[in-house]
């Protein structure tokens, strides 16, 4: 009965231990978690946190009052996290800004701001003085130069005296110095001297007329073709008739209203003799044909008068040989001391006219 009695006093106090370390476990279990309800039993666990959190998911006003006391996300790259198609506008937009259409956009802006500030015309500046006012013209550059300025006395702008001619009559002003007179004819009256012969007391020597055609088709160039008649009397004392043709080129090498030229050229001639008496010189005795080539160099002058005339005077020597064919049998010249015969000869012209160009 002794032992009985002991027994259960001792279960009553093991009981009441164990009720009071449970109580203070619970209690202490409720105070670490604040989150853990009165009289449940919340168990601890250790959560390791993510190494990349997703992005916060979108929650009314409501569920953001829930999670207040939870932590704030994990800060994230913007680049990362906006919108593919975002990123591709923005590098889009780049190589835009930098393509060949926007470097031809900006160069005809350019141009454009150049024109409209070129537009604005001069800017005139007006100083006052105690003589005379001066005026002050600054011109700007369109091309980004430095501005340029002008300055003059008030009442004296340059240019405003002159009486300035419209555009019209400048350009027919213009056209009439450019055009130059190409195409000339001249009209001359021609004398040849011939050498003479001892036995013959003649003085020979033919006078006539002519025409030459010149084109020049350049102002210190022309070419000239001539033709004249000549009637007078030989060196052997025969009645003569000749025709002379010359192919010249000439020489201008000075320009003005008085031109000196040289001329260089051929000539040909065709000339009729005719004898009083008979005579072995002449083919038929008393008449003969000549025909000559030869070459021929002169000096002359131009006094241009007006634009479209001028007087002409022209001195030149020629040589020419006797090519007809009665040349060998008779000779038109025969040395009477030595017996020798020859067919070549000397002489001069002078021409003297006026010449009208076109």
């Amino acid at each position: 009965m002794k032992w009985t009695k002991l027994g259960g006093a001792s279960l009553s106090c093991a009981f009441a231990l164990v009720t009071v370390a449970v109580t203070g476990a619970a209690q202490a279990q409720s105070k670490a978690n604040a989150n853990c309800p009165p009289g449940a039993f919340c168990e601890e666990a250790s959560l390791e946190p993510p190494s990349k959190a997703p992005p916060p998911p979108k929650t009314d006003q409501s569920s953001e009052t829930d999670q207040e006391g939870m932590s704030e996300p994990v800060a994230e790259d913007p680049k990362e996290s906006e919108p593919a198609e975002t990123h591709r506008h923005r590098h889009r937009h780049k190589r835009h800004r930098h393509s060949k259409t926007h470097r031809r956009r900006k160069k005809r802006a350019e141009k454009r701001a150049a024109k409209a500030k070129a537009a604005q015309g001069p800017i005139t500046v007006v100083i006052p003085s105690t003589d005379k006012a001066r005026v002050y013209v600054i011109k700007t550059d369109p091309n980004g130069g430095p501005p340029r300025v002008t300055h003059y006395e008030a009442g004296q702008e340059p240019g405003a005296s002159k009486a300035s001619k419209p555009e019209s009559d400048k350009a027919k002003v213009n056209m009439k110095r450019r055009r130059r007179r190409r195409w000339g004819l001249n009209m001359h009256a021609t004398g040849m001297f011939l050498p003479g012969h001892d036995l013959v007391d003649v003085e020979p020597g033919m006078a006539g007329a002519g025409l030459s055609f010149r084109y020049r088709p350049v102002s210190v160039f022309a070419l000239d073709i001539a033709a004249d008649v000549l009637v007078g009397t030989d060196g052997n004392g025969f009645d003569r008739r000749e025709v002379p043709l010359s192919f010249s080129g000439m020489i201008f090498p000075f320009k003005g209203f008085l031109q000196p030229y040289v001329s260089l050229g051929l000539n040909t001639a065709f000339a009729r003799v005719e004898s009083t008496e008979y005579t072995a010189r002449l083919a038929k005795g008393t008449e003969g044909q000549y025909n000559y080539v030869g070459a021929q160099a002169g000096l002359g002058l131009e006094l241009r008068l007006t634009g479209l005339i001028g007087l002409n005077i022209e001195g030149m020597g020629f040589v020419r040989k006797r090519v007809d064919s009665d040349a060998k049998a008779h000779p038109e010249f025969i040395d009477i001391e030595t017996g020798e015969a020859s067919n070549t000869s000397t002489g001069g012209m002078l021409r003297a006219g006026l010449s009208f160009w076109w």
